[in-house]
């Protein structure tokens, strides 16, 4: 799975072994869809969490009297994860996104595997694009390894994700992950995409 996290809008694109060269960018819902001169784009996902303090759950579509957060994408490479927003901080609301686009993504996936599913051996890995810069960068890369380790923990709850198992998860996720085979994400400079996109089109 490629997974382009961006500021305002993600894009999901899937690769199936087996479907020979096919992959396919994954279709957004309609009131998911990020928006481009008022049209919805179909397969950019907004970058949006919304989230209802009263209850404290998290959700990516609005109901009740939850409230959307944005920006977290930017807080995160600005290294200003500390700073909260309807007492959620940067770090926790790009993990609830994250964690509930991965189950999303995953349970999709499952229902309408172009090549069939044969089960836990099927997914392979999730690929993130991060800023060139913030490779680089110790504090900057260190962060976005320890959200997306918490994002993959919290996956399984997404059907009714609370701030403090995403505070929970977030403490105990750590940041020097070794890359073993079983390692569910690596990180990639957005500049690698870009280059292995150019190279495989017929320009």
């Amino acid at each position: 799975v490629g997974f382009d996290f961006g500021t305002s809008s993600s894009k999901i694109v899937v690769h199936q072994p087996g479907a020979g060269d096919l992959a396919y960018a994954l279709r957004a819902p309609d009131d998911l869809c990020a928006l481009e001169q008022g049209h919805r784009q179909q397969h950019l996902w907004r970058s949006v969490v919304w989230y209802d303090q009263a209850a404290g759950r998290f959700s990516l579509t609005p109901h009740g009297n939850a409230v959307p957060i944005e920006g977290f994408k930017t807080g995160l490479i600005q290294a200003t994860g500390h700073r909260m927003s309807s007492g959620v901080t940067h770090a926790h609301a790009a993990i609830a996104y994250l964690g509930l686009l991965i189950a999303f993504v995953v349970g999709q996936h499952r229902r309408h595997p172009p090549a069939g599913f044969d089960g836990e051996s099927h997914f392979s890995r999730f690929h993130f694009g991060v800023p060139v810069a913030c490779k680089d960068e110790p504090g900057c890369a260190d962060e976005f390894r320890r959200v997306l380790a918490a994002a993959f923990e919290v996956a399984p709850f997404a059907a009714d994700l609370d701030l403090e198992t995403v505070k929970a998860a977030h403490k105990r996720a750590a940041a020097n992950l070794a890359i073993t085979a079983d390692t569910p994400f690596v990180l990639f400079e957005e500049l690698a995409g870009v280059i292995a996109g150019y190279k495989a089109s017929p320009d």
